[in-house]
């Protein structure tokens, strides 16, 4: 994989039945890698990182579960008769930690191939 003016290195977290692992993982660089824009050339855009791109991509359904969505954000649900703002933040923050399990599964697959 060749470098790249964009590519930087974010966390990556695997995470187990009993422990949580970080590795560095290569972001894939721009997923829409722009030109240079002659009326702008001192500004720089990288665009969507391909790990943001694979993210949005992942299809997440119902088959989440209580106990794993706690386990993946490492908090209990909040109760959602008693506070039904905090739930729906954690259901989204759920949702956003397995989409971006799945994008670094999916980069590290590119990486192998």
């Amino acid at each position: 994989m060749s470098a790249c003016v964009f590519c930087t290195r974010a966390m990556s977290w695997r995470v187990g039945m009993r422990r949580r692992v970080s590795t560095d993982i290569d972001n894939g660089g721009s997923a829409f890698p722009t030109s240079f824009n002659k009326d702008y050339p001192n500004e720089i855009v990288g665009g969507m990182t391909l790990r943001d791109y694979f993210a949005a991509k992942v299809v997440v359904g119902d088959e989440i579960g209580v106990r794993y969505a706690e386990q993946l954000l490492g908090r209990a649900m909040p109760d959602y008769a008693a506070h039904p703002l905090a739930n729906a933040i954690f259901w989204a923050d759920a949702r956003a930690r397995l989409r971006y399990i799945e994008a670094d599964a999916m980069l590290a697959a590119r990486e192998a191939a």
